[in-house]
């Protein structure tokens, strides 16, 4: 999950964008956030980017199927998580955000 986080970042950024990588937690929950300073993605479309095969520009002749963000929602949902997405203005945070209490985590 984690590696299709960082390549979707990485070929959907321009050339020299900045990556940031995080890990937090608490007491209820495990936060794995992958952070750029790209277009990101418009509020409107974050459900959208969660379907199987879409691209948000069709007009894209790079690499991929349209899969990567799909199968992150996937992985955090076999583990009873989530993914969500946010503004990190500019650009986007890709956060996995998976229970402490999952059987799949360790605490």
């Amino acid at each position: 999950a984690l590696s299709n986080l960082v390549e979707n970042a990485i070929c959907h950024t321009p050339v020299g964008s900045r990556l940031v990588i995080a890990l937090q937690q608490d007491l209820t929950a495990i936060r794995l956030a992958v952070r750029d300073n790209g277009p990101g993605i418009a509020n409107a479309d974050h459900s959208r980017v969660l379907r199987r095969f879409e691209r948000l520009d069709p007009t894209r002749a790079g690499p991929g199927f349209g899969l990567g963000l799909t199968l992150v929602d996937a992985v955090a949902r076999r583990h009873g998580g989530r993914l969500e997405f946010g503004d990190a203005a500019p650009g986007l945070v890709a956060t996995i955000v998976l229970p402490r209490n999952s059987p799949g985590n360790a605490a």
